[in-house]
């Protein structure tokens, strides 16, 4: 990903080029940034790719396929959590339920 390096970005303290509203009373001086096809290419591809990485298939009807993904990564990162507490549970409690 990269951030908006279009026409008319605004450049904070730290460098990093943001986006600006501009000025709708006065456009001609400050005019909002443009958004450029490359930006949001870049936008749609890091967020497609994360979600088919999660198994799962884009679709234009479906509005939480990102939720979906988050969702389903998080649980994948548990499951070594949840089985190394199932292990500890065996060990404290000899195979009975507490």
């Amino acid at each position: 990903m990269h951030r908006i390096d279009s026409k008319n970005v605004l450049t904070d303290e730290q460098g990093r080029n943001l986006f600006t509203g501009g000025n709708p009373h006065k456009p001609e001086k400050d005019e909002a940034t443009w958004l450029s096809a490359d930006w949001l290419n870049a936008v749609q591809e890091e967020l497609c790719s994360f979600i088919e990485s999660q198994g799962l298939e884009l679709s234009k009807d479906n509005h939480n396929g990102l939720g979906l993904a988050v969702q389903k990564a998080v649980q994948n990162a548990l499951i070594p959590v949840n089985e190394q507490l199932r292990k500890l549970s065996e060990e404290i409690y000899g195979g009975k339920k507490p």
